[in-house]
């Protein structure tokens, strides 16, 4: 689990990820959602649900 503090960084790797098309990069990031802020990871969810497989 990753501590709140570096969720911003998650946020930016996620984001990274979902806009390179990297759906494996983004499932390396929706495995370590865990541990954030439940409002912060429903969010990440949903963008990383968009990126391509």
């Amino acid at each position: 689990a990753l501590r709140p503090d570096h969720a911003e960084t998650v946020y930016n790797l996620a984001l990274a990820a979902a806009r390179s098309g990297r759906g494996d990069l983004a499932e390396a990031g929706a495995a370590r959602l865990d541990g954030l802020d439940p409002a912060l990871a429903l969010r990440l969810r949903a963008l990383l649900q968009r990126a391509p497989r």
